[in-house]
């Protein structure tokens, strides 16, 4: 329905949440027309949509180092058991559209699931088209969007950029202040947020701390009929961040291919010995004198590990800090996704999906950082595939 040769700048993406399963061999969409976002469109017979698994990855949430892959002690409370079809995606013709539903021209090659969160983008077709501002989506809000996709035959960069950085998963909250010291580090999943910063989102779900009314939301053992706790603690939740504990540890950074590092080791009373902090397995509990440093820093969250263009995820948010002086800070968010085809690729231009920084603490009594930081978001994807780039500088 496009094919048109124009000049484009900001959101030319619209995004529509799935409301119910989408099964292989169905040519049937069922969407939530009351949640679209992005550009305005609406969709016709012939236009181009993707449709993409967000997240379903399933993780363990038992309050232990079994926390996230469901392998007790390998100290790492980390990853998943099973990452199903997140990630997965196609494209489609849209066939004809009537209220909620969208028929295609041809059957799913993939199923979805709606429980999990999967989205339908438009994604227009260009002849010729050409960059004139920065190119990016709509924030991800836990149902849709942090996706740039489209295709053309010829794209002219323009020395203009696609940037999807930090429209990804979304970041953990610090914990609510607190003044007594307690020194956790055996906390994995909890919904206390007195004492233990937010885990980040990721392909496994969205904190309900934060993200309450989200649809796929963290598990908790503490509240196992409602299905949405397990907010806090130092447990990271498949690619997501785990939270800091008591007292001033840092929120865990965020993961997409590679994995995300462990948040910082807590706040010494006296003093300690920082050479053991990556080697030491920890019990469930510290000194009563609170004495030393101690790694119950958020744990990081799990990586891949091999790049796949025909699954791709949103980078992982980071989990929030611990505080005690109101001086910590939150996690940062991931990157989004840049899904980009054409012919050919000429002039300059910038492809971005960077996850963002953690931010600085706040100084308290003259020291930078007394409480616990947050973590990093991890970067996105890009898959962008043509046929000629010589005429192209491209940077990354």
């Amino acid at each position: 329905a496009d094919a048109i040769s124009k000049s484009i700048q900001g959101i030319v993406n619209t995004y529509f949440p799935g409301m119910s399963d989408a099964s292989k061999g169905s040519a049937v969409l069922s969407v939530d027309m009351n949640h679209i976002r992005g550009a305005t469109h609406t969709l016709v017979a012939g236009d181009r949509v993707l449709i993409i698994q967000m997240q379903n990855a399933i993780i363990d949430e038992t309050n232990s180092n079994a926390y996230g892959d469901g392998i007790d002690k390998d100290v790492i409370a980390s990853g998943w058991k099973d990452v199903r079809n997140t990630g997965e995606y196609e494209f489609a013709i849209v066939s004809s559209v009537s209220g909620n539903t969208i028929q295609l021209t041809q059957p799913l090659q993939k199923s979805y699931t709606a429980d999990g969160v999967f989205q339908i983008v438009y994604s227009p077709v260009y002849d010729n088209v050409t960059l004139t501002g920065t190119i990016s989506s709509a924030d991800w809000d836990g149902y849709c969007g942090g996706i740039v996709t489209f295709d053309a035959k010829t794209l002219n960069l323009n020395n203009q950029s696609i940037d999807v950085s930090g429209q990804g998963f979304r970041k953990g909250k610090k914990n609510s202040n607190s003044s007594v010291l307690l020194m956790y580090w055996g906390v994995y999943c909890t919904d206390n947020d007195l004492y233990f910063g937010e885990k980040g989102e990721g392909i496994a779900g969205s904190p309900r701390g934060s993200y309450l009314l989200n649809s796929k939301r963290l598990y908790s053992p503490q509240d196992a009929t409602a299905k949405s706790g397990g907010s806090f603690g130092r447990g990271a939740p498949a690619n997501a961040g785990g939270g800091g504990s008591d007292v001033n540890s840092g929120g865990g950074g965020g993961a997409n291919t590679g994995s995300g590092g462990q948040g910082g080791a807590s706040f010494g009373v006296d003093t300690g010995d920082m050479t053991v902090y990556w080697s030491t397995t920890t019990p469930d509990g510290g000194p009563s004198g609170g004495t030393g440093f101690f790694p119950n820093g958020g744990m990081g969250g799990t990586g891949s590990g091999t790049p796949d263009p025909f699954r791709i995820w949103m980078g992982g948010a980071g989990g929030g800090g611990h505080q005690n002086n109101n001086a910590a800070s939150g996690g940062s968010n991931g990157g989004g996704i840049i899904l980009v085809t054409s012919r050919v690729v000429k002039g300059s231009g910038n492809l971005s999906a960077n996850g963002l920084n953690a931010e600085n603490t706040i100084i308290t009594g003259g020291l930078l950082g007394n409480d616990g930081a947050g973590g990093g978001g991890a970067g996105g994807t890009i898959v962008f595939g043509f046929d000629d780039q010589s005429a192209a500088t491209l940077t990354y």
